[in-house]
């Protein structure tokens, strides 16, 4: 099993591969990033790469690393009086997908996308590695007018799914 320097070394080069800068959290058990989307209405994706040891009370740069979790969320936010709506078309959306979901934080309307990469066996390839990072990229440029025609009453969930689901 790797350790997490190893896997975040694999990470760096993917990042310096493709010119793309991040900041190393001062645990050096995360990674914080932020991507440009292709959207009028949405700010920069906000990324964190997070580094799964082996026991949850240590976190050094050698512990082997079990895999890493990436969170992405952009500036879109539930109100309260579409919270409702809003978990129905998440809901739908995450209805058969591969890889992840989306999430919905009920404290704050906060709409994120979660994934996972195993590390157990070996340290990422460069390939999945970069597919972990554009998914949640990916599907929020897919949804993300669905999901605000959703918070502004244009659509239901179920037309906004089923209309970004044909595009």
């Amino acid at each position: 099993m790797p350790n997490i320097q190893t896997v975040a070394e694999a990470i760096d080069q993917l990042f310096q591969a493709h010119n793309w800068k991040f900041i190393t959290m001062p645990d050096s058990t995360a990674l914080r990033t932020a991507f440009r989307l292709n959207h009028p209405k949405l700010e920069d994706i906000r990324m964190q790469i997070s580094f799964a040891g082996m026991q949850p009370d240590r976190t050094g740069s050698e512990d082997p690393c079990r895999g890493m979790r990436i969170i992405a969320s952009c500036n879109i936010k539930s109100t309260k009086r579409r919270m409702g709506r809003t978990a129905e078309f998440l809901s739908r959306v995450n209805f058969g997908l591969f890889n992840g979901n989306f999430e919905l934080d009920y404290s704050d309307g906060e709409v994120r996308y979660k994934t996972y990469l195993s590390c157990l066996d070996q340290v990422p390839s460069q390939a999945a590695l970069e597919e972990a990072i554009r998914t949640p990229i990916f599907l929020f440029e897919r949804y993300s007018t669905a999901l605000l025609e959703v918070l502004d009453g244009s659509k239901t969930p179920e037309e906004a799914v089923q209309e970004a689901e044909r595009q």
